[in-house]
Order: structure tokens, then sequence, then C-alpha cells
């Protein structure tokens, strides 16, 4: 049997070096402070999803208004507001 005597060196570059880094960073779990970025970005989302929420309920409650003083011209304002569309 032969053994051979390994005496190469592996050297890896900068570039290889912040890679590995950045993927241990990524898939390691991060840090603390990314979960509690994370977090206060899902309750800014969330915030958001409510505000969109509440904003069409507003532009329904209008549009209703609308119709419901659209409904009370006389039939003649109502048939000039159709032509001028």
């Amino acid at each position: 049997m032969v053994y051979y005597n390994r005496t190469q060196q592996v050297s890896l570059g900068i570039g290889t070096l912040i890679l590995i880094a950045l993927i241990v960073m990524i898939f390691g779990g991060g840090s603390g402070g990314m979960k509690r970025e994370v977090q206060g970005l899902q309750s800014e989302v969330a915030d958001v999803r409510k505000a969109v929420g509440e904003l069409r309920k507003a532009v329904e409650a209008q549009s209703t208004e609308i119709r419901q003083l659209r409904d009370r011209l006389p039939p003649t304002v109502q048939s000039e507001g159709k032509a001028s569309k």
C-alpha cells in the first residue's frame, strides 16, 4: 500500500472567505438583531395591511353615499350625468 504525503496547501481568496461568512450568517440563524428587525418589519406590514383595509372601507362608504345621492337626483339630471361620462 502506498501512502502519499500531501504537502499542498489550500489557499482561499478574500472573496471566497466573505462568501462563506455570508452563507454562515444567513443560514446560521443570524443574530438577535436580525430577528428583531424581521419582527419589526412584520409588525409594520401588519399595520399597513390594517390601514389598507380601513381605506377600502372608507372608499366603499363614499361610493355607497355617492350612489345614494345620485339616486336622489331628478331623472333629467341623472340622464345628463350619464351622457357626460
